[in-house]
């Protein structure tokens, strides 16, 4: 009976350190699906920075191209008044002379 008893206690020390390991690793576990839960976050707020960069890059370029435009036009109508200029300047030294 005395070897049954001891065998008994034995068993319920060993089930005990069995449920202290399994609530160990449960806690491990729990931390480690917490930290790929943040890492998750992290990728996601950086993906969504860098589609809003893309995005912004994409105007940049489109208002860049806007303005090179706009300043041709102008540099175009900036050589046309100065011939306009230049020819109405010498028209009216033709009518002094």
């Amino acid at each position: 009976m005395e070897v049954y008893l001891e065998n008994m206690k034995s068993l319920r020390t060993y089930m005990n350190d069995l449920e202290e390991d399994a609530a160990k690793r449960s806690a491990e576990e729990q931390q480690q699906r917490t930290a790929i839960e943040a890492h998750d976050a992290d990728i996601a707020l950086v993906r969504a920075q860098a589609k809003q960069a893309g995005e912004e890059v994409e105007q940049l370029a489109t208002t860049r191209a806007q303005v090179g435009i706009e300043l041709a036009e102008k540099q175009g109508r900036k050589a046309v008044l100065e011939v306009e200029c230049a020819t109405l300047k010498q028209s009216g030294n033709q009518h002094k002379g």
